[in-house]
């Protein structure tokens, strides 16, 4: 008796969601780095398990939305507002550099200019926040870092959408409901914490939590707000993101709910996108020239080190160290799940091919190991002494707490 392809591949991929907490731990490597590296193992790239199937696409889009979702919930404006001129200069620095280098890189590597810019130019804050988090003490460093990380996610996220828009032809339209949606990502946050409207949810929702209403809620407004951008020609990704913004203003900062957010789609939906970026990865031909290599070091060269030009520069006037200012162009150079959310769709809409949807994975996958590892070894001064350098075990379980403890 033959087991159908659909079940042997959602087998396949069940045990990678499975097991990639357990090598996360062993191996001392971020989760979602590891789901992607699964993924590549079981794809096009090596045994070709699983391909790209009508179900695994719907779930790596539902991850997709789910993961933006999360990227919101994750922002806390009040550390925009804690530094707020230094925050906005060095994410302006942290944009316009990478941007600019990404602009003209494009001519050598054969990719629209804004495209690339606007992938450079991002920031992954899943994987800043739990490395600012451990480094609270450094109070100065701490705000500033997490603030123009989570102001540069923002602006990434309404230009990456509003670039998708362009070349999908209905900028002219769109631009002015991006204008909008962006406005909202500000307005509506504060809107519902001062009309007192998350107290007024929750005392409902809870007095039937055996239904889990607020957990039905949070997805119905998922959906909504992601059916809403699409309506409105803008990609569902921005209404996930604002329905994240909102819940985030809803919920206490690891109170119960996020916690079930968190575990829900870290758990399961995410997982599938990022377990799909894999399998349609192939990394067989990087390694078959010269060339294809030297430009995949080229990218990731100039992704990690145009971070470090643009955030340490303005870093550096608003008084930081040499060594601070450094460390937190490296930091601010992990890029993933933005990148792999922007490449994807990218894919999709014919923007990039497979081979340099390949070489944009391992850009990502590099950026994410290498580039606050070196951050972090510059900010404690341990360069001499690798071994006794101290990643936070936050960065390297990425929300994954509940699974690997």
């Amino acid at each position: 008796m033959e087991v159908s392809a659909d079940i042997l591949s959602l087998s396949v991929i069940l045990l990678g969601i499975l097991i990639a907490p357990l090598i996360s731990t062993r191996l001392r490597l971020p989760v979602l780095v590891i789901e992607v590296i699964y993924g590549i193992i079981i794809g096009r790239s090596f045994l070709n398990i699983v391909t790209e199937i009508e179900w695994l696409t719907f779930f790596s889009f539902f991850g997709l939305v789910y993961l933006l979702f999360l990227a919101g919930l994750e922002i806390e404006f009040d550390e925009l507002r804690s530094s707020l001129i230094p925050v906005i200069c060095i994410a302006a620095g942290s944009i316009i550099v990478p941007f600019t280098f990404g602009y003209y890189l494009s001519g050598l590597i054969r990719i629209h200019p804004i495209f690339l810019g606007v992938i450079f130019c991002e920031t992954s804050l899943g994987v800043v926040l739990p490395i600012a988090k451990s480094l609270k003490e450094r109070r100065k460093f701490f705000q500033i870092l997490l603030g123009a990380t989570v102001l540069v996610d923002l602006i990434s996220m309404f230009l990456l959408v509003l670039t998708l828009e362009f070349f999908t032809g209905s900028f002219s339209y769109s631009y002015l409901m991006s204008i909008s949606f962006f406005l909202a990502m500000f307005i509506l946050p504060f809107v519902i914490r001062k009309m007192g409207i998350g107290t007024k949810i929750w005392n409902w929702s809870l007095s039937r939590s055996h239904f889990q209403l607020e957990l039905r809620f949070c997805l119905g407004l998922i959906v909504v707000l992601a059916i809403i951008a699409e309506l409105v020609g803008m990609h569902a990704i921005l209404g996930a993101f604002l329905a994240g913004l909102i819940i985030s203003e809803l919920t206490d900062r690891g109170g119960d709910l996020e916690q079930k957010l968190l575990g829900m789609g870290y758990g399961f939906f995410v997982p599938f996108f990022f377990i799909s970026v894999g399998v349609n990865t192939d990394v067989s031909f990087i390694f078959k020239n010269i060339s294809s290599l030297l430009l995949l070091i080229s990218i990731i060269s100039i992704g990690i080190f145009s971070k470090v030009i643009g955030a340490g520069t303005v870093a550096k006037i608003f008084g930081f160290t040499t060594r601070e200012s450094l460390a937190l162009g490296f930091i601010k150079a992990a890029k993933l799940s933005i990148v792999l959310a922007g490449i994807e769709i990218g894919r999709s809409i014919g923007l990039i091919d497979f081979q340099m949807y390949s070489k944009f994975v391992i850009f990502a996958i590099v950026s994410t190991l290498v580039a606050p590892s070196i951050g972090i070894s510059i900010l404690r001064n341990k360069l001499e002494i690798v071994k006794e350098v101290s990643i936070p075990e936050e960065f390297w379980e990425l929300h994954y707490e509940d699974l690997t403890s």
